[in-house]
């Protein structure tokens, strides 16, 4: 889960594929933070899924978020990668706040969010 904020300056070109940074510069200028965010969060839920780490790099796969509630692996330079074996979904916790969880399943994937609060 990120805060979503300013646009990091480059960030992108060292870990998006280029079909990810086509989308993203196409995005409307008021916009392209939270497509960021979108981005960004799927594919770290997808490197955090792989438990490599960053030993794969975020431009070996590309991520489709045109359905934004439920973002897809539409494509990955990994061994017999099977991108139809992943499910990824999206949440937004609160405003201003992204997030995403990948599972490589063929099962469906249901997020059941809670709120917490403690007191003070």
């Amino acid at each position: 889960m990120e805060q979503i904020k300013a646009l990091p300056e480059g960030v992108a070109g060292m870990v998006f594929s280029k079909t990810e940074i086509a989308a993203l510069e196409a995005a409307p200028e008021d916009a392209r933070a939270v497509v960021f965010y979108r981005y960004w969060t799927a594919k770290e839920a997808v490197l955090k899924a792989l438990g490599t780490g960053l030993s794969v790099s975020g431009r070996s796969f590309t991520i489709d978020i045109s359905r934004p509630e439920t973002p897809r692996l539409v494509s990955a330079d990994w061994k017999d990668e099977d991108t139809q074996a992943w499910q990824l979904a999206a949440f937004h916790p609160k405003d201003g706040f992204a997030g995403a969880v990948a599972v490589r399943t063929q099962r469906p994937l249901r997020l059941n969010l809670q709120s917490w609060s403690f007191g003070e």
